[in-house]
Order: C-alpha cells, then sequence, then structure tokens
C-alpha cells in the first residue's frame, strides 16, 4: 500500500505543473526543431516529423509519469504481495 503524500496540496500542485510544463516543452522543442531543420536545409518534411514524433513522445512521457506505483511493479515482474 503506497504511503499517503504529506506534502502541502500546492507543493504537490506545482510538481505536476512543471512536469506538464515539460512535456509540453518537448512536444514544442520537436516541433521548432523540425521547422528549424526545414529552413536550414530547405525542406518541407522534418516540420510534419516533429509534429509526429513531438506529440507521440509527450504522450509517452505523461503516461509513464501518471503510472501507479502498482502498475510500475507488475512491468518489473515484481510480485504483488511482497
Amino acid at each position: 500500500m503506497p504511503s499517503p503524500d504529506n506534502r502541502h496540496p500546492v507543493a504537490v500542485a506545482v510538481e505536476w505543473v512543471s512536469r506538464i510544463t515539460a512535456i509540453a516543452l518537448e512536444i514544442l522543442a520537436f516541433i521548432w526543431l523540425g521547422s528549424w531543420l526545414d529552413s536550414k536545409f530547405g525542406t518541407r518534411y522534418w516540420t510534419l516529423v516533429g509534429v509526429v514524433v513531438g506529440p507521440v513522445l509527450g504522450f509517452w512521457h505523461l503516461l509513464v509519469l501518471t503510472r501507479g506505483p502498482s502498475q510500475e511493479k507488475t512491468k518489473r515482474g515484481e510480485d504483488s504481495r511482497s
């Protein structure tokens, strides 16, 4: 059984805001990088790659962050009774 979080609710909220901001920046960074590569090399496909890869990786990161402790143990193959 997970231990309760004894931190102030504002501290928990700030932690989640920073996590979500980091994910948003990851998504935007891929889009910006694709756009920059297109302008540097005169191509038109890197922005599209950034638009696809950025959100996919960002949402994957969000799913990893929101995974509960019991799911982490199951993923590692540990016995849930221990």
